[in-house]
C-alpha cells in the first residue's frame, strides 16, 4: 500500500511539475489577410475633384475572392521609408503629420483612395503634393477576424506578426 501511495504521490508531483503554461503576449495569429503594398511618388498624387486634397489611388482589384471590399476590415499603415526598420503609421491618424500634410483614405469601388490635405489648412493648387516618396500597406482583414485585429490595429508590427505578413 505504501508503495501504491508513493507511486501516485510522484505521479501527481510530476504531473504539476511538468504541466506546462502558456505566455499571452495579445497578439492573435490569423491567416486570414491580404497584403497590398504601394509606393506613392509625387507625381502620382492628384487634385481631388472637390478640391480640397490630393489623391492617391490604389487599385485594390486584385484582392482575392472572399474578400467583400466593402464589408470586411481594411487597415492601412503609411511610412516614409521603405527599409527593415521603417515606421509604419496607422491612417486615419492625428498624431502623424509628414512633409506638412495630414493622411486619411476612403474606398471607392475596388480602389483605396488616400486623401492628404494641408496641416495648416491652406488650400491646395495641383503643384502642392508631398514631396518624397510615401509607402502604404493595405491589410484586409475578414470579419471573424475584426476583433483580433481591433486589439492591435495600432502597431503595425503587432498586425504584421498577427497577420504572418512578409512586409
Amino acid at each position: 500500500m505504501k508503495k501504491i501511495c508513493l507511486t501516485l504521490l510522484a505521479i501527481v508531483c510530476a504531473g504539476i511539475l511538468f504541466t506546462g503554461c502558456s505566455k499571452d503576449n495579445n497578439v492573435t495569429e490569423v491567416n486570414n489577410a491580404y497584403s497590398i503594398f504601394a509606393k506613392a511618388s509625387p507625381s502620382d498624387w492628384q487634385l481631388s475633384s472637390d478640391g480640397l486634397s490630393m489623391e492617391y489611388v490604389i487599385d485594390a482589384s486584385n484582392v482575392p475572392n472572399g474578400f467583400v471590399f466593402n464589408t470586411d476590415g481594411v487597415l492601412i499603415y503609411m511610412s516614409g521609408t521603405n527599409d527593415d526598420n521603417s515606421s509604419y503609421y496607422p491612417l486615419p491618424t492625428t498624431t502623424f503629420n509628414f512633409d506638412g500634410f495630414d493622411f486619411n483614405y476612403h474606398l471607392e469601388n475596388n480602389t483605396i483612395v488616400i486623401d492628404a490635405t494641408l496641416s495648416n489648412g491652406n488650400p491646395l493648387t495641383n503643384s502642392t503634393k508631398p514631396s518624397t516618396d510615401l509607402y502604404f500597406n493595405v491589410i484586409f482583414v475578414q470579419p471573424k477576424d475584426i476583433s483580433a485585429a481591433n486589439s492591435i490595429k495600432d502597431d503595425y508590427n503587432a498586425v504584421k506578426a498577427a497577420f504572418h505578413l512578409s512586409k
